[in-house]
């Protein structure tokens, strides 16, 4: 015997409802990705967190679907969000953490890890339904969503993309799929699952890498070539470019921690600068840069300062502004110029007054101002 369908006007009934309150689970989605998105950046989890409110249609479906007595009370993803993942192995930390700011309601919760025999394939996520853990849902910012609950997916970017797929093809097409073409779509999830593994390792090699360039900076060992790890190791451990981070501070120029961390335009600087390895790049700011650093950065502080306004660069772009201004004649030639102009998306009047500041004045009739 089939279960009989809710009646529409009692659908119609709870769809009105929902609609009063959708503006409290809009806030509440905002403040979910609010806490989470800082609190991943200080763990270094590298990863996207979206989030979205569920609409009335697919609220009206899922009724239909689950044959809802108390649909208000019994849906768990009003508010749903999503955290995606860049390594796999990052995934069992996001479960910590999220363990630690929330109470999880386990028998509602999956994890397909799980559910999987060992000779099955298929779509690899946890989903966790969530409320807030009693010591955040008793403050004053939190107490009105302390009776919401929410759906919290993970999943690798991988996986990701293909469970959105999948649900095209499976849920959202008006034609079911053929039996073989069911097949190779999940023979593709075999295929996604070995290629998350796969990036998980480069991670595991690139972090084991990462030591070994930390431990031979530390060790002053220098002899290593230039690229972005080893520029990023240097700068962030080398006393010498804190000590001239510590004199642009002085003068007004202020540091960030930039989220995405680029050292390109650094690495471009060094090699026209004819610097290859780590131990010449040192050289050069510890011999012929620092020493003239404190009027570079007083000039530049002229040109840009504005009264009770702070000038702010990251680390890296301000060693690159640096060496730029004050390294004579490398960067004097047309072409070296339109790179960076046009590669890095530095504007000319803005290295006309980089260079002006290194009194570099002999460069000008390169810029075509």
């Amino acid at each position: 015997m089939s279960v009989k369908e809710p009646a529409d006007n009692k659908i119609d009934y709870w769809v009105k409802e929902y609609v009063k309150i959708k503006p409290k689970y809009k806030a509440y989605c905002k403040k979910l990705q609010d806490l989470l998105e800082p609190l991943m950046r200080q763990n270094s989890i590298n990863c996207s967190i979206t989030g979205r409110v569920k609409d009335e249609e697919s609220f009206v479906d899922k009724i239909k679907r689950k044959n809802y007595t108390l649909p208000l009370e019994e849906n768990t993803d009003f508010v749903g969000l999503r955290i995606v993942p860049y390594n796999l192995k990052d995934i069992d930390k996001i479960c910590e953490f999220l363990n630690q700011e929330f109470e999880i309601d386990v028998e509602r919760s999956r994890d397909t890890r799980l559910e999987l025999e060992p000779n099955q394939l298929g779509y690899l996520a946890i989903q966790y339904v969530v409320s807030l853990i009693n010591k955040r849902a008793i403050l004053p910012e939190w107490k009105d969503y302390s009776e919401i609950v929410a759906e919290i997916q993970i999943r690798t970017a991988l996986h990701d993309v293909w469970a959105t797929i999948e649900h095209i093809l499976q849920y959202k097409s008006e034609v079911e799929l053929p039996r073989q073409s069911k097949r190779r779509l999940f023979r593709l999830a075999g295929l996604i699952e070995i290629i998350d593994e796969e990036f998980s390792r480069l991670f595991v090699d690139y972090e084991k890498l990462k030591e070994e360039v930390a431990r031979k900076i530390e060790e002053n060992n220098l002899s290593i070539p230039i690229n972005g790890l080893t520029l990023e190791e240097y700068v962030l451990s080398s006393p010498t470019v804190k000590e001239i981070l510590d004199i642009a501070k002085k003068t007004g120029l202020e540091e960030i921690f930039p989220i995405y961390k680029s050292y390109e335009e650094l690495a471009f600087v060094c090699e026209k600068s004819g610097l290859s390895f780590i131990s010449d790049l040192d050289d050069k700011l510890k011999n012929d840069i620092k020493p003239q650093s404190d009027n570079f950065f007083k000039n530049l502080i002229d040109k840009y300062k504005e009264p009770h306004k702070t000038i702010y660069a990251s680390k890296q772009m301000l060693l690159t502004l640096t060496i730029l201004g004050l390294n004579q004649e490398e960067f004097s030639k047309s072409e070296n110029i339109s790179i960076l102009v046009q590669r890095f998306e530095l504007g000319k009047r803005f290295l006309k007054n980089i260079f002006n500041a290194g009194k570099i004045f002999e460069v000008m009739s390169a810029f075509d101002l």
